[in-house]
């Protein structure tokens, strides 16, 4: 890693670093799509802005450091890997319950 270091002097200079002002509201909107994902729950980019709005409050973030608009939820979803899927058709109203005890 050294010597690849070494060989190209800009290679971390090539990436922005994530800068997070309130990392207790980013680490409870982690845990909150975490959980969501753990029930089967689909999470959509409404629900993480308005969760996001509601850790600020409860974590009393000052209103000049609260995060506006919608460009901060691409990013957040890119760093944590998260991806909208939609469901069409029966797929949505699909029993995963019953899915699994059919396999097993």
């Amino acid at each position: 890693m050294q010597a690849w270091a070494s060989d190209t002097p800009n290679a971390f200079a090539l990436k922005r670093p994530q800068i997070v002002t309130w990392p207790d509201v980013e680490c409870a909107l982690v845990l909150w799509v975490e959980d969501m994902e753990n029930k089967g729950e689909t999470v959509t980019g409404l629900m993480l802005r308005e969760k996001q709005r509601r850790f600020e409050d409860r974590f009393q973030v000052p209103d000049h450091e609260q995060l506006l608009g919608d460009s901060w939820v691409q990013s957040f979803c890119k760093a944590y890997k998260i991806h909208e899927f939609q469901c069409h058709g029966e797929a949505a109203s699909l029993d995963q319950e019953a899915v699994e005890a059919e396999r097993i």
